[in-house]
């Protein structure tokens, strides 16, 4: 399979079957942990694998929730929750009650669980960059990481029960580690030029 490119995309449901996102049943941050992230609301452009802004409306950052578009222009809303956890910024996030019209971004959601990325933001230039599947799955079996977890049988992949303090603590030692978030997975995205919108 080739590299996650971006963390959401149209084959969300066939890449989480296949085990290529880290799936947590629980937060990934604790209350003492959340915090705001200068900068990040407001409207950014999803960019194409080519670093061009991609022909969909662009993405809706707020405090507590982001509005999502597809490359068909189906809109998905999902909860958010910014955090800190060591030097690092994250996002958690979490489908939003479905409306009228849903799609993959929310539908990735739904299993219910959190995904986290790492969030950095330079100027008009935002990075989501999600935890590696690949890597953690290795690391899980040669013993250097442990954190709780079940294994779905059907679809032999894993996952995660651990707290959100054992996830504050994996997440403070490997923020900047470059194999555990790699810039080949990353979600990039630029800031919208056009006038900007809000979302509650």
């Amino acid at each position: 399979m080739r590299p996650l490119l971006i963390l959401f995309v149209a084959t969300a449901a066939a890449l989480m079957l296949a085990g290529c996102i880290v799936q947590s049943l629980n937060p990934y941050y604790t209350k003492e942990s959340i915090s705001e992230i200068p900068g990040i609301e407001g409207e950014w452009n999803l960019l194409g694998d080519n670093g061009k802004p991609q022909p969909v409306k662009p993405w809706l950052f707020g405090k507590e929730k982001i509005l999502a578009y597809d490359e068909r222009g189906t809109q998905g809303m999902l909860k958010a929750v910014y955090f800190r956890a060591g030097e690092s910024f994250f996002l958690d996030t979490t489908a939003e009650e479905p409306s009228k019209e849903t799609n993959e971004w929310w539908v990735m959601h739904v299993f219910p669980v959190h995904l986290v990325t790492r969030v950095d933001i330079h100027e008009d230039k935002l990075t989501l960059t999600p935890i590696d599947y690949s890597w953690l799955e290795k690391a899980m079996k040669s013993g250097d990481v442990n954190l709780p977890h079940i294994m779905q049988k059907e679809e032999n992949s894993l996952i995660f029960t651990a707290s959100a303090e054992e996830w504050m603590g994996f997440l403070e030692k490997y923020s900047n580690d470059k194999d555990v978030f790699p810039a080949s997975k990353a979600m990039n995205f630029v800031r919208y030029k056009g006038s900007a919108e809000k979302v509650k």
